[in-house]
């Protein structure tokens, strides 16, 4: 339990228990944490979930922390899940708030990565093929690299577009199972309100 929580100190930051936190704020918290525990359990490659919380670490004003994928190779498959759970959190929002809060950028640009290097590096687009997009190398321009893209601008554009249709698809899913599954989306962030931090066992 202690190296849990020393874990979770380091990779998280520590609690900010003694944050004075909004009550729309703490809601909205609780449904984008449930989303994203919802969906983990919901997705056709689930990935086991460890603890939920609505006490605010480091910068975030909330987890979810899931288990460790120990596996050598991703799938297709498994990454549109991955991709599923990283949206869950603002489209529970979006579904059961009403509004859509600042919170899920972190979500937002791991879920884009994810989907750029499906279609840009491991050829998983059958519009862009089984052609490497991905740039090695970084050029200095001012005061910061850039990297030199080794395609064309029409390249670029059909790469965009793909990484923007996975979004989109896995958005449309995500929200199909949150809707399915409101009853239990409520439940839980109800639960999380009273009791701020549960773990699997919910």
């Amino acid at each position: 339990e202690d190296i849990q929580k020393s874990m979770m100190k380091v990779t998280l930051g520590p609690q900010k228990k003694s944050r004075v936190i909004d009550e729309k704020d703490k809601y909205s918290t609780a449904v984008h944490e449930s989303g994203h525990a919802l969906i983990n359990r919901l997705a056709k490659e689930k990935t086991p979930v460890q603890e939920v919380s609505i006490i605010p670490r480091g910068g975030a004003g909330g987890y979810t922390l899931s288990a460790d994928d120990d596996v050598q190779y991703y799938y297709r498959e498994k990454l549109m899940c991955r991709i599923q759970v990283l949206l869950g959190g603002i489209t529970a929002e979006k579904l059961f708030v009403g509004d859509i809060s600042t919170g899920a950028s972190s979500d937002l640009r791991k879920a884009t990565d994810i989907a750029r290097r499906m279609v840009s590096e491991w050829g998983m687009s059958s519009e862009v093929g089984m052609v490497y997009c991905g740039s090695d190398d970084a050029v200095f321009i001012g005061k910061n690299y850039q990297e030199r893209m080794p395609y064309s601008e029409s390249q670029a554009a059909k790469i965009d577009a793909e990484v923007k249709k996975i979004i989109d698809k896995c958005a449309e899913e995500t929200e199909k199972l949150l809707n399915k599954h409101k009853k239990k989306l409520l439940t839980m962030a109800e639960v999380l309100l009273e009791k701020e931090t549960i773990d699997e066992k919910f």
